[in-house]
């Protein structure tokens, strides 16, 4: 998917982490973070909330299509963490057209080559689906198991993955629902380049072993009582937990260390939305489209590590120098929002939203922050050509991480609390003209200006009684311009698509 993302997304940036398939850092139009792991876009998969962004990893293979709103406009309708933008991916519902069900098989097998020794590691990849539908449920299931061998030493990889989706339909009522599991169990690479530096970190292999586990399901209905009117409520979990540790002991750093790591990290979002949009004329040239709409989620996470176990299962047991340390934070977040969409002679777009945001990772003197935007874009037809020119500006922010404001004692130092601490926020415009020749193809040009500011950071304090302390506190602000280019050629049966994107950012 990270591929697909870079070749299909302007001005998109997602890593190449090839050994930590896991981890999603996708981002766009420069840094909204001082944290690359925090300015990542918003996933939504099938209008579920998705609980952690840099662990949103889905089967492709379940995939109908991705959008992507780049920019903090979008978060005026999806609300806080969309400072980067938003990517929603719809997963597949079947097909009312068949005639009978439709099953699908694929097994593969071969070697991924590498320059390390033992290159030639066997792959295996096992996948299938069964499809179909009617006048009024469409369906689609599916799964698969992929493994990959040793193409790096010490390191290996596999998959397994169910998904499901359904589609019902009966009069001005509509439900969909949809659930997957994925998960991951690898190994950390051990790199002989790494070990030849000497350095005792090193010179010795991890002997760790990685285990992610995703889930999501959720539920959509929709109701149109009437044609311009339209109701639609979005309920659903996203779970995702991680399970990491070191199954033999390794040189440390200082005499006695056994750096065998255990850290486990269970997050569950639970997420509902409401939505209700009106279409009226106003006016014989013009007609009115507002939307209105609250959700929530509740944002529960725990983890516990150590990094000097004295064994791996079963209970627990560490040096007394370093106990098992527990963390358990909730975040809740509400949001309220509304749109107002002017459509005049079908040639000229008004946009204008609000949102107003509560978390209760707000700094207590906080009050609740809004996010505007607004939007206009002018339609012209010049033969078999369609010119669109087009500008909107929006605001977005990002609330402080779980327990950022709070004070917290840990065995290693002393976090201050910060009362005061604001959310990050990004403001910005961009413009551009979209012009399509007919059915020869399209040709896009974007600009922007924005600037994420309120950035947060940890920043080392005096220390309290000898012990170590920081805090973190809004010290960092990034300056983003660029510009984007889009274009797609259709020679049939030859369709061609080429992009350019350059992006400023300065902290």
């Amino acid at each position: 998917t990270d591929q697909l993302f870079r070749q299909l997304v302007p001005g998109a940036l997602a890593p190449d982490l090839g050994t930590f398939p896991e981890q999603t850092v996708m981002s766009v139009r420069g840094a909204a973070a001082l944290d690359p792991f925090e300015g990542t876009l918003k996933v939504y998969l099938d209008g579920i909330e998705i609980a952690d962004r840099g662990l949103a990893a889905i089967d492709p293979n379940s995939i109908e299509r991705i959008e992507v709103i780049r920019g903090p406009q979008a978060a005026a309708i999806y609300g806080s963490e969309a400072i980067g933008g938003v990517m929603q991916v719809f997963t597949k519902r079947g097909d009312s057209t068949l005639v009978r069900p439709q099953i699908e098989a694929q097994a593969a097998i071969g070697a991924v080559q590498s320059q390390f020794e033992g290159s030639g590691a066997l792959r295996q990849d096992y996948r299938g689906s069964i499809r179909g539908g009617g006048a009024t449920a469409n369906y689609h299931v599916g799964g698969g198991y992929s493994r990959v061998g040793d193409w790096v030493p010490d390191y290996s990889l596999s998959v397994p993955s169910v998904f499901g989706g359904l589609h019902l339909v009966q009069g001005a009522l509509g439900l969909d629902l949809s659930g997957r599991y994925y998960a991951q169990a690898s190994d950390s690479p051990f790199d002989p380049r790494l070990a030849e530096t000497g350095f005792s970190f090193f010179t010795t292999p991890p002997h760790e072993r990685n285990q992610t586990q995703e889930e999501t399901y959720g539920a959509r209905l929709s109701y149109m009582p009437r044609a311009w009117w339209q109701h639609t409520l979005t309920a659903g979990i996203d779970r995702v937990s991680t399970d990491t540790r070191n199954t033999r002991t390794r040189a440390g750093f200082f005499p006695g260390d056994s750096l065998r790591r255990v850290f486990i990290s269970n997050e569950r979002k639970a997420s509902v939305g409401y939505t209700t949009t009106v279409t009226v004329p106003v006016g014989k040239p013009a007609v009115a489209t507002l939307t209105a709409g609250v959700d929530h989620y509740v944002l529960n996470q725990n983890r516990f590590f150590t990094f000097h176990a004295l064994n791996v299962d079963g209970t627990i047991e560490t040096s007394p120098d370093d106990p098992v340390v527990g963390l358990r934070q909730v975040t809740t977040n509400s949001g309220y929002f509304g749109q107002l969409q002017l459509n005049l002679s079908e040639a000229l777009f008004l946009t204008a939203g609000l949102r107003a945001e509560q978390n209760a990772n707000f700094g207590d003197e906080l009050g609740t922050p809004v996010s505007p935007r607004v939007g206009a874009s002018y339609v012209r037809q010049l033969g078999g050509t369609t010119v669109k020119l087009r500008a909107s500006y929006g605001e977005a922010i990002r609330p402080p991480g779980p327990g950022q404001q709070t004070e917290q004692v840990t065995p290693f130092g002393i976090q201050l609390a910060n009362p005061s601490l604001a959310p990050e926020r990004q403001t910005g415009v961009d413009g551009g003209v979209d012009v399509i020749f007919g059915q020869r193809g399209s040709l896009n040009v974007t600009y922007y200006d924005q600037t994420a500011r309120d950035l947060i950071l940890s920043v080392e304090r005096e220390p309290v009684d000898d012990v170590p302390a920081d805090q973190f506190v809004n010290v960092g602000r990034v300056k983003n311009r660029g510009i984007e280019v889009e274009g797609t050629l259709r020679l049939d049966p030859l369709q061609l698509h080429a992009q350019y994107a350059y992006t400023r950012s300065r902290v």
